[in-house]
Protein backbone atom coordinates (compact mmCIF):
# COMPACT_ATOMS: atom_id res chain seq x y z
CA UNK A 1 0.00 0.00 0.00
CA UNK A 2 1.00 3.52 -0.68
CA UNK A 3 -0.67 6.82 0.61
CA UNK A 4 0.57 10.33 1.07
CA UNK A 5 -0.75 13.68 2.00
CA UNK A 6 0.84 17.29 0.80
CA UNK A 7 -0.58 20.51 2.14
CA UNK A 8 0.64 23.91 1.01
CA UNK A 9 0.48 27.56 1.92
CA UNK A 10 2.10 30.08 0.29
CA UNK A 11 0.99 33.39 1.76
CA UNK A 12 2.52 37.30 0.68
CA UNK A 13 0.90 39.95 2.73
CA UNK A 14 1.77 43.68 2.14
CA UNK A 15 0.64 46.52 4.18
CA UNK A 16 1.73 49.78 3.42
CA UNK A 17 0.96 53.81 4.49
CA UNK A 18 3.19 56.07 2.66
CA UNK A 19 3.71 59.98 1.75
CA UNK A 20 5.35 60.36 -1.31
CA UNK A 21 4.58 63.89 -1.71
CA UNK A 22 4.81 67.52 -0.36
CA UNK A 23 2.49 67.48 2.45
CA UNK A 24 2.17 71.56 3.69
CA UNK A 25 -0.23 71.67 6.89
CA UNK A 26 -1.42 74.63 9.07
CA UNK A 27 -1.70 73.12 12.36
CA UNK A 28 -3.24 69.71 11.55
CA UNK A 29 -1.66 66.31 12.36
CA UNK A 30 0.09 63.36 10.09
CA UNK A 31 -0.93 60.05 11.29
CA UNK A 32 0.27 56.95 9.10
CA UNK A 33 -1.15 53.67 10.37
CA UNK A 34 -0.10 50.10 8.68
CA UNK A 35 -1.50 47.02 10.85
CA UNK A 36 -1.76 43.32 9.59
CA UNK A 37 -3.12 40.20 11.57
CA UNK A 38 -2.47 36.63 9.57
CA UNK A 39 -2.84 33.38 10.89
CA UNK A 40 -1.84 30.09 8.54
CA UNK A 41 -2.34 26.81 9.83
CA UNK A 42 -1.31 24.05 7.48
CA UNK A 43 -1.57 20.26 8.07
CA UNK A 44 -1.09 17.16 5.93
CA UNK A 45 -2.68 13.71 7.70
CA UNK A 46 -3.28 10.27 6.91
CA UNK A 47 -7.13 9.81 5.77
CA UNK A 48 -7.41 7.52 8.34
CA UNK A 49 -5.62 6.60 11.91
CA UNK A 50 -2.59 4.62 11.88
CA UNK A 51 -2.01 5.34 8.02
CA UNK A 52 -1.45 3.30 5.64
CA UNK A 53 -1.59 -0.50 5.55
CA UNK A 54 0.17 -2.88 2.69
CA UNK A 55 0.55 -6.75 3.04
CA UNK A 56 3.90 -6.92 2.17
CA UNK A 57 4.81 -3.53 1.37
CA UNK A 58 3.70 0.18 3.29
CA UNK A 59 4.86 3.53 2.37
CA UNK A 60 2.82 6.64 3.84
CA UNK A 61 4.15 9.91 3.27
CA UNK A 62 3.63 13.34 4.94
CA UNK A 63 4.78 16.67 3.71
CA UNK A 64 3.01 20.32 4.53
CA UNK A 65 5.43 23.69 4.09
CA UNK A 66 4.18 26.54 5.22
CA UNK A 67 5.68 29.73 3.68
CA UNK A 68 4.73 33.68 5.13
CA UNK A 69 6.30 36.83 3.98
CA UNK A 70 4.27 40.00 5.90
CA UNK A 71 5.29 43.17 5.35
CA UNK A 72 4.74 46.11 7.15
CA UNK A 73 5.44 49.68 6.71
CA UNK A 74 4.78 53.01 7.38
CA UNK A 75 6.76 55.83 5.33
CA UNK A 76 7.94 59.03 4.82
CA UNK A 77 9.62 58.90 1.46
CA UNK A 78 13.05 59.88 0.55
CA UNK A 79 12.77 63.60 -0.45
CA UNK A 80 9.21 64.37 0.70
CA UNK A 81 8.79 67.64 2.30
CA UNK A 82 6.02 67.97 5.44
CA UNK A 83 5.83 71.03 6.86
CA UNK A 84 3.00 73.18 9.46
CA UNK A 85 1.73 70.04 11.14
CA UNK A 86 0.78 69.86 14.68
CA UNK A 87 1.87 66.03 15.89
CA UNK A 88 3.57 63.54 13.59
CA UNK A 89 2.72 59.78 13.97
CA UNK A 90 3.85 56.87 12.44
CA UNK A 91 2.67 53.26 13.12
CA UNK A 92 3.02 49.90 12.23
CA UNK A 93 2.31 46.78 13.72
CA UNK A 94 2.17 43.22 12.97
CA UNK A 95 0.74 40.06 14.80
CA UNK A 96 1.26 36.40 12.78
CA UNK A 97 0.82 32.80 13.64
CA UNK A 98 2.15 30.18 11.33
CA UNK A 99 1.43 26.14 12.46
CA UNK A 100 2.43 23.57 10.29
CA UNK A 101 1.93 19.80 10.88
CA UNK A 102 2.62 16.34 8.78
CA UNK A 103 2.29 13.19 10.86
CA UNK A 104 1.94 9.48 8.58
CA UNK A 105 1.70 6.03 9.91
CA UNK A 106 2.60 2.56 7.80
CA UNK A 107 2.18 -1.23 8.46
CA UNK A 108 3.68 -3.79 6.15
CA UNK A 109 6.57 -6.65 6.09
CA UNK A 110 8.74 -3.42 5.27
CA UNK A 111 6.98 -0.09 6.19
CA UNK A 112 8.56 2.68 5.57
CA UNK A 113 7.11 6.43 6.81
CA UNK A 114 8.48 10.18 6.50
CA UNK A 115 6.80 12.92 7.57
CA UNK A 116 7.66 16.32 7.00
CA UNK A 117 6.96 20.22 8.15
CA UNK A 118 8.84 23.09 7.29
CA UNK A 119 7.75 26.47 7.92
CA UNK A 120 9.05 29.42 6.71
CA UNK A 121 8.02 33.02 8.25
CA UNK A 122 9.68 36.53 7.01
CA UNK A 123 8.05 39.04 8.78
CA UNK A 124 9.17 42.85 8.32
CA UNK A 125 7.28 45.63 10.18
CA UNK A 126 9.34 49.05 9.76
CA UNK A 127 8.09 52.72 10.71
CA UNK A 128 11.01 55.15 8.73
CA UNK A 129 11.14 58.88 7.57
CA UNK A 130 13.33 59.00 4.55
CA UNK A 131 16.35 61.39 3.82
CA UNK A 132 15.77 65.33 2.94
CA UNK A 133 17.36 68.06 2.10
CA UNK A 134 14.47 70.01 4.58
CA UNK A 135 13.92 68.88 8.29
CA UNK A 136 11.10 67.34 8.93
CA UNK A 137 8.66 70.05 11.27
CA UNK A 138 6.26 69.58 13.87
CA UNK A 139 4.85 71.87 16.06
CA UNK A 140 3.90 69.01 18.64
CA UNK A 141 5.13 65.63 19.33
CA UNK A 142 6.77 63.29 16.68
CA UNK A 143 6.24 59.29 17.24
CA UNK A 144 7.89 56.30 15.25
CA UNK A 145 6.48 52.84 16.58
CA UNK A 146 7.00 49.54 14.80
CA UNK A 147 5.32 46.51 16.86
CA UNK A 148 5.55 43.16 15.78
CA UNK A 149 4.30 39.80 17.70
CA UNK A 150 5.31 36.73 15.70
CA UNK A 151 5.29 33.16 15.99
CA UNK A 152 5.93 29.95 14.15
CA UNK A 153 5.72 26.18 14.83
CA UNK A 154 6.49 23.17 12.95
CA UNK A 155 5.71 19.30 14.24
CA UNK A 156 6.39 16.12 12.38
CA UNK A 157 5.35 12.83 13.64
CA UNK A 158 6.05 9.43 11.66
CA UNK A 159 5.26 5.71 12.97
CA UNK A 160 6.43 2.74 10.97
CA UNK A 161 5.11 -0.72 12.22
CA UNK A 162 6.78 -4.09 10.40
CA UNK A 163 5.50 -7.44 10.54
CA UNK A 164 8.75 -8.85 8.65
CA UNK A 165 11.58 -6.85 7.09
CA UNK A 166 11.91 -3.85 7.67
CA UNK A 167 10.36 -0.49 9.63
CA UNK A 168 11.76 3.03 8.57
CA UNK A 169 10.04 5.86 10.62
CA UNK A 170 11.43 9.75 9.92
CA UNK A 171 10.17 13.08 10.99
CA UNK A 172 11.62 15.97 10.71
CA UNK A 173 10.50 19.15 11.58
CA UNK A 174 11.92 22.53 10.27
CA UNK A 175 11.31 26.39 10.99
CA UNK A 176 13.24 29.13 10.01
CA UNK A 177 12.08 32.67 11.32
CA UNK A 178 13.00 36.05 10.01
CA UNK A 179 11.09 38.11 12.31
CA UNK A 180 12.32 41.79 13.11
CA UNK A 181 11.26 45.28 13.80
CA UNK A 182 13.22 48.31 12.62
CA UNK A 183 12.19 52.29 13.74
CA UNK A 184 13.92 54.74 11.47
CA UNK A 185 15.00 58.69 11.26
CA UNK A 186 16.97 59.39 8.63
CA UNK A 187 16.57 62.96 8.15
CA UNK A 188 16.73 66.70 10.34
CA UNK A 189 14.00 66.79 13.11
CA UNK A 190 12.53 70.03 13.91
CA UNK A 191 10.16 69.75 16.79
CA UNK A 192 7.99 71.57 19.43
CA UNK A 193 6.95 68.68 21.58
CA UNK A 194 8.20 65.06 22.39
CA UNK A 195 10.47 62.78 19.47
CA UNK A 196 9.79 59.06 20.73
CA UNK A 197 11.23 56.22 18.56
CA UNK A 198 9.60 53.02 19.67
CA UNK A 199 10.54 49.24 17.81
CA UNK A 200 9.63 45.79 20.06
CA UNK A 201 9.58 42.46 18.83
CA UNK A 202 8.19 39.45 19.63
CA UNK A 203 9.40 36.10 18.08
CA UNK A 204 8.71 32.78 19.24
CA UNK A 205 9.62 29.36 16.86
CA UNK A 206 9.47 26.26 18.08
CA UNK A 207 10.33 22.47 15.51
CA UNK A 208 10.25 19.21 16.74
CA UNK A 209 10.60 15.91 15.01
CA UNK A 210 9.41 12.20 16.28
CA UNK A 211 9.72 8.86 14.39
CA UNK A 212 9.08 5.39 16.14
CA UNK A 213 9.87 2.07 14.49
CA UNK A 214 8.43 -1.13 15.61
CA UNK A 215 9.62 -4.90 13.98
CA UNK A 216 9.07 -8.25 14.90
CA UNK A 217 5.36 -9.16 16.08
CA UNK A 218 4.33 -9.34 19.56
CA UNK A 219 4.98 -12.50 21.89
CA UNK A 220 2.62 -15.16 21.34
CA UNK A 221 1.06 -17.32 24.57
CA UNK A 222 2.60 -20.74 22.73
CA UNK A 223 6.08 -18.83 23.11
CA UNK A 224 5.81 -18.42 26.91
CA UNK A 225 5.12 -22.25 27.24
CA UNK A 226 8.49 -23.96 27.84
CA UNK A 227 9.55 -26.35 25.53
CA UNK A 228 11.65 -30.34 26.24
CA UNK A 229 14.49 -28.50 27.45
CA UNK A 230 12.97 -25.50 29.19
CA UNK A 231 13.28 -22.59 27.21
CA UNK A 232 10.91 -19.92 26.64
CA UNK A 233 10.56 -17.29 24.26
CA UNK A 234 13.64 -16.09 22.52
CA UNK A 235 15.19 -18.82 23.77
CA UNK A 236 13.11 -21.22 22.42
CA UNK A 237 12.60 -19.82 18.94
CA UNK A 238 16.25 -19.74 18.50
CA UNK A 239 16.80 -23.32 19.55
CA UNK A 240 13.65 -24.12 17.26
CA UNK A 241 15.61 -22.27 14.51
CA UNK A 242 18.76 -23.90 15.34
CA UNK A 243 17.34 -27.42 15.80
CA UNK A 244 15.32 -26.95 12.08
CA UNK A 245 18.93 -25.93 10.49
CA UNK A 246 20.76 -29.11 11.75
CA UNK A 247 17.85 -31.28 10.52
CA UNK A 248 17.97 -29.57 7.10
CA UNK A 249 21.77 -29.89 6.89
CA UNK A 250 22.01 -33.71 7.91
CA UNK A 251 18.84 -34.20 5.37
CA UNK A 252 21.16 -33.15 2.60
CA UNK A 253 24.64 -35.39 3.87
CA UNK A 254 26.01 -32.74 6.46
CA UNK A 255 27.18 -33.12 9.55
CA UNK A 256 24.28 -30.97 11.28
Amino acid sequence: GVAGSVAIAIIDQDALAAVYGTVALTGGDLALIASSKLSSTVKALPAKSGGVTGDSVGVGVSFALNLITDDVRTLIDDGTSVTGARNVSLSSDAKTVAATEARMGAKGDVAVTPAIAITLSNITTTARVGTGADPLEASGSVSLTASQDASADSKAGADATSAGDAAVGFGLGLTIANHGATVTLARDLAAGGDVTLRAASRSVANASGSASAAGAPAEKAEDRQADAEGRVGVDKLVAGQRDHADRTSKDHGGAG
